[in-house]
């Protein structure tokens, strides 16, 4: 390995480590209220994936292999979004958020060409456990001291209970902080923390008995945060897709190896549910008059109103919220945002065509993990119904960092860096792991068994 694909490594997995921080700077803001979604920003992730790809273009390369088709579908994306700055109300929004598509995809290209070449999808699983528990660990400070933590160099928000704006959970009369980390949203936080439940389910199925316990440790942690951000929605993704994993795992006769996160699961879940029943019970009271309820009730009328009026060809990447601050307008700025739905958000903004390149490009994934892999296949699944209930995929950086390198992984095909296939074989890595040397028979615990490692 050259010094340069050193650098070059070393640089994705710090890219990788700091996705879910915020740190970022205000380019411009085109309204004259201060707005989230009609501003551009300059991330620190940003600044990190430039740097990365320079790194990578420096570098000599074999010929670039032809495109496949969902590149191409990709590419489809990106220039009818690009189209449709023309028609856009808001030129500069527009522009922004395309360039921001434009990043999404190249994160897309690079995750789904390269990262083969660079370091194997174990080895990102690791540094995503590494920075969920960071995450983790700061929302539980968080939600111990009921306030920000002083993390602004990472972009954590300024949090207090009565602060406006913030998410909060309101059970006996009184107002408790959801945990946020350094995310922009509980909400965008559980989906971190989401991830690194399966990173850490999939590690913990590939690890040795002394690395296991140090997983479970970091899986408790991370579940025990992923809680306490009180997301309905993605709790209840997780719940069910783990639910499935643990019945194909049953099935290939895996329990044994299984029981481990199982029990940690339901003694977390219980520890959490006795400490903290009232906060749990009021995010369980779903009723019509909740607030995060008629939000999104009240989003989705108005797109569905644009919608209709422009089918076909939409109003223009980046434009819901401009569109909405004209049409609907003397609100509080904190109620202009986007629908939360991902794919309303992409038939309002780049219309039916938008819409259908957008549905068959994951569709075509789908249909292919479905061949393929099944354990990214749930995981997809989830991250698909998440959809429906945000929006964060397509206009929040960490989302649509997640979201398309996680894409882009799904479909790469060096058989050394399937994540989740293990699924499909790991009645043989238990059994090759009841038989693997404990670490104090190896010259050093980090030492790999060799034994393991031919058979995998």
């Amino acid at each position: 390995m050259t010094f340069l694909q050193k650098i070059e490594r070393w640089l994705l997995l710090i890219f990788v480590f700091a996705i879910p921080f915020q740190t970022r700077f205000v380019v411009a803001s085109w309204t004259p209220r201060f707005n989230e979604w009609t501003s551009a920003f300059i991330w620190g992730t940003d600044i990190l994936f430039i740097i990365l790809l320079a790194v990578f273009v420096v570098q000599k390369h074999e010929p670039l292999k032809k495109l496949d088709f969902f590149e191409y579908l990709v590419l489809a994306l990106i220039v009818l979004a690009g189209l449709s700055i023309i028609r856009s109300q808001e030129i500069s929004v527009a522009v922004y958020r395309w360039i921001k598509l434009a990043e999404y995809a190249c994160v897309f290209f690079y995750f789904k060409r390269r990262i083969v070449h660079v370091v194997s999808h174990h080895a990102l699983a690791v540094v995503w456990i590494g920075s969920s528990v960071f995450q983790s660990l700061v929302g539980l400070l968080q939600y111990y001291l009921q306030h920000s933590i002083g993390l602004k160099i990472l972009g954590e928000s300024v949090l207090r209970v009565n602060g406006s704006g913030v998410a909060v959970v309101v059970a006996n009369s009184q107002l408790y902080l959801r945990a946020y980390g350094t995310t922009p949203h509980p909400n965008v936080l559980a989906v971190v923390l989401m991830i690194g439940l399966w990173c850490t389910l999939w590690i913990y199925l590939d690890s040795d008995r002394y690395w296991s316990r140090h997983i479970i440790a970091a899986y408790a942690v991370i579940l025990t945060a992923f809680l306490l951000t009180f997301s309905r929605v993605a709790i209840g993704v997780w719940t069910l897709s783990s639910l499935t994993m643990l019945i194909v795992l049953i099935r290939r006769g895996s329990w044994r190896r299984i029981m481990p996160i199982v029990l940690t699961t339901i003694i977390v879940i219980g520890l959490c549910a006795t400490a903290w029943w009232p906060q749990f019970s009021s995010r369980l009271n779903v009723s019509s008059q909740d607030e995060g309820i008629v939000q999104r009730i009240f989003y989705t009328e108005v797109a569905g109103k644009v919608a209709r009026e422009h089918m076909l060809l939409g109003i223009g990447i980046g434009q819901f919220v401009p569109h909405f601050m004209d049409t609907l307008k003397n609100y509080p700025s904190s109620i202009y945002q986007p629908v939360h739905n991902l794919y309303l958000l992409v038939l309002d903004e780049l219309g039916l065509a938008g819409l259908i390149i957008f549905l068959v490009f994951l569709a075509l994934i789908l249909l292919r993990l479905w061949r393929s892999n099944t354990y990214l296949f749930i995981c997809f699944i989830a991250l698909l119904v998440l959809g429906l209930f945000d929006h964060f995929f397509w206009t929040l950086q960490q989302g649509g960092l997640v979201f398309w390198a996680f894409l882009g992984m799904a479909l790469v095909e060096h058989p050394e860096t399937r994540i989740g296939a293990f699924v499909e074989h790991v009645d043989d890595k238990v059994s090759v792991m009841a038989n693997a040397k404990p670490p104090s028979a190896r010259s050093s615990r980090l030492e790999p068994d060799i034994e393991y490692l031919e058979t995998a």
